[in-house]
């Protein structure tokens, strides 16, 4: 396989992001892996966090902001 090199975008609402996002390697994950698997996840799932070079989850920081962030677009699952 190859490797990638770049940039991705992300999606907050109606904002478009364009960048490198640490705390976006669990959703990035877990979307790639429903698409795989052929599972699908609650919309109203909020989840961050970051992902080691060695695979492994780790937590993220801000959480207190990311988590008033989900409540605030009424998100009724946060996975940190």
């Amino acid at each position: 396989m190859g490797s990638f090199s770049g940039f991705f975008y992300v999606c907050f609402g109606e904002n478009w992001l364009r960048g490198e996002f640490g705390s976006v390697g669990a959703a990035l994950s877990l979307s790639m892996l429903s698409l795989f698997e052929d599972f699908s996840i609650d919309q109203n799932c909020a989840i961050t966090g970051n992902i080691t070079a060695g695979g492994s989850l780790i937590s993220d920081e801000n959480v207190p902001d990311k988590i008033r962030g989900a409540f605030l677009d009424k998100c009724t699952i946060v996975c940190i």
